[in-house]
């Protein structure tokens, strides 16, 4: 299995392109996206673009991108 671990900030047209791409590409790969944004109106926007099988992990602070993929790995 695939996983893809996307890192959100403040552009959630982009990554759910990125998204559409993985998927179209991979359609059964894990694909989780962590939101550094911090921001509850990205979060939400996030919530209503990306397709339901997308794991949706809103991170508590900016923990920067590193930080942000080990999060999602520890998801994966």
């Amino acid at each position: 299995m695939v996983t893809a671990i996307i890192v959100n900030y403040h552009g959630h047209q982009l990554t759910a392109r990125a998204v559409a791409s993985v998927l179209a590409d991979q359609p059964d790969a894990q694909v989780i996206v962590v939101d550094n944004s911090t921001d509850a109106e990205e979060a939400r926007a996030l919530q209503v673009t990306l397709p339901p099988q997308v794991e949706l992990v809103i991170a508590p602070d900016n923990l920067g991108f590193g930080k942000g993929c080990n999060l999602g790995y520890a998801r994966a």
